[in-house]
């Protein structure tokens, strides 16, 4: 029985660990786009480094960071379940912006998503396909993060371990 608790604890650890590692990994790769801009720039020798799009981004890796230490400070199901909403909420915010970004894409005539995008510095990155492939791209990684992290808060929840 005790070898047992030890194995589930075992389990639990690593679960917990994995998921934490996981939207680390991802919160650094969402980042690309951002890195890529600074260097461009940089290169260019523009005096602006940060376009108008990349604040939003940094502050959702940041927040990113900051759910990965709280489920390593408070490691509960509940915990894992806050990143399973958090994880949901990102990947629906991708795909409407992956949506726009197609529309505005494709659309003859202007309409409101225009100024949005134009706001955002981001009608180049729309026009040649970047911002629909990356925003779509990382609206699945979500997806499929927000799926496992409710598999392994299901799994942590059917065998009874605490974390």
């Amino acid at each position: 029985m005790l070898n047992d608790d030890r194995n589930n604890l075992a389990s639990s650890r690593q679960w917990l660990y994995t998921s934490v590692g996981w939207m680390c990994l991802l919160a650094g790769f969402s980042l690309t786009p951002v890195v890529i801009s600074v260097i461009d720039c940089m290169l260019a020798s523009q005096t602006s480094l940060l376009a108008p799009w990349t604040f939003p981004l940094i502050t959702t890796c940041v927040t990113q960071f900051a759910y990965s230490l709280l489920l390593l400070q408070v490691p509960t199901r509940s915990t894992l379940w806050i990143m399973v909403v958090f994880a949901t909420v990102l990947a629906c915010v991708y795909a409407a912006i992956c949506g726009a970004a197609w529309t505005a894409s494709r659309s003859l005539a202007p309409h409101a998503l225009d100024q949005t995008i134009a706001a955002f510095g981001l009608w180049e990155a729309t026009i040649s396909g970047k911002a629909t492939l990356w925003t779509g791209a990382m609206a699945g990684a979500y997806g499929l993060t927000a799926y496992l992290y409710l598999h392994i808060a299901d799994l942590l929840r059917r065998s009874g371990a605490s974390v």
